[in-house]
């Protein structure tokens, strides 16, 4: 088989749900007995180009979505070609979709899951969300894609699961008025944070959140980082220190404003 094989949809399906039915039967009963997963892979991302396929607890439903509080298998099928880990298995929780005692459980959430990310995973935290990581390459077989996947995710869920719990529990148990109030106004907040950014800034902010760009041109004095030009938010063009496309985080720490001529300067030397 060539040293960049790519896997199907289908393929990945079988292999992925052959490996959660293992990962369910080897959890402790009172975890794996709860657990669920997508009814097969789906595609993600603009280009199309990374399968996703997820893990959750069907007790947390309906008040934790399945896209925000899971277990999440990424594959990107471009990146073995570019030399890149293809697979990315993580804990992924949005923050910002816990809508009951959301300042609360974020707290409890980074220092848990920090203080249980089993060994080769990563911790990794940005203001809006909580993740365990390990990256790496499925094998080039497809048969030992199962054998090779039950590990990570035994080690992954069964110290991770028992912090999630408790959070799980929480926004399950009856809601006062109080609990209806808050979870209004914290929905009102996402909306408000999902508001439009006025167009000239939305042009070179496609996944920067508006205080996100604030704050980096605040680190940077208003400057770009490559020349020193002054920058206002209409003008810095965000840019991934690390590409996205070779494994940079879409956390703060990898963005810098860049002007215009610079920005452009950079995407040539990567092509």
């Amino acid at each position: 088989m060539s040293e960049n094989i790519v896997y199907s949809k289908a393929e990945l399906t079988g292999a992925c749900r052959e490996t959660f039915r293992r990962v369910a039967s080897g959890l402790p009963a009172e975890i794996g007995a709860h657990l669920t997963c997508s009814d097969g892979v789906r595609t993600h991302g603009t280009k199309g180009n990374h399968f996703l396929f997820n893990v959750w607890d069907r007790r947390q439903i309906p008040h934790l979505h399945r896209d925000y509080f899971n277990y999440c298998l990424n594959y990107c099928v471009t990146a073995r070609a570019k030399g890149l880990p293809d697979t990315t298995l993580h804990l992924w929780i949005n923050t910002l979709r816990i809508h009951r005692n959301r300042a609360q459980n974020r707290v409890y959430l980074v220092h848990q899951v920090r203080r249980h990310t089993p060994q080769g995973f990563s911790f990794e935290t940005t203001d809006r969300s909580v993740n365990a990581a390990v990256r790496f390459n499925l094998p080039n077989r497809l048969q030992e894609v199962p054998d090779f996947l039950e590990p990570l995710y035994l080690r992954l869920i069964g110290a991770l699961h028992p912090v999630l719990l408790p959070v799980i529990h929480s926004v399950n148990r009856p809601m006062t008025a109080a609990d209806q109030a808050q979870v209004r106004a914290a929905k009102g907040a996402i909306r408000a944070q999902g508001r439009p950014l006025p167009p000239d800034e939305r042009r070179f902010s496609r996944s920067v959140p508006r205080s996100w760009r604030i704050e980096l041109l605040r680190r940077h004095g208003n400057r770009c980082a490559r020349c020193g030009a002054t920058l206002t938010l209409s003008t810095a063009q965000m840019d991934h220190i690390v590409p996205y496309s070779k494994g940079g985080l879409r956390e703060i720490s990898n963005f810098q404003p860049l002007c215009a001529g610079c920005n452009r300067e950079k995407s040539d030397q990567r092509e």
